[in-house]
């Protein structure tokens, strides 16, 4: 799996989000960051690469649908206040 690495280097201009005059955010670092902390990547000793892991490969592999389950599954409190949102509108319609 750790055929093919991504490299952090330099920030690139392209993704920089200007916050304020003179402070500008580069979310390269704290996605990889975000992507690690679920399963879906692993850095290097010196945190230069990193490399999608099995679960990241089968995150790529799943296509939308598969993320928009991942995202059900992580998210079942926003299914239960839909169920809930329904059946009060049902329950009032009668």
């Amino acid at each position: 799996m750790d055929e093919l690495p991504f490299y952090i280097t330099e920030t690139p201009s392209e993704i920089a989000i200007k916050l304020s005059d003179t402070e500008t955010w580069y979310p390269i670092v704290d996605l990889a960051l975000s992507l690690e902390q679920m399963g879906l990547v692993h850095f290097n000793k010196n945190r230069t690469k990193f490399y999608l892991t099995e679960a990241g490969y089968k995150q790529v592999e799943s296509g939308r649908i598969g993320v928009l389950l991942t995202w059900f599954n992580r998210n079942q409190g926003v299914i239960a206040f839909a169920a809930l949102i329904i059946s009060i509108i049902a329950f009032f319609k009668k």
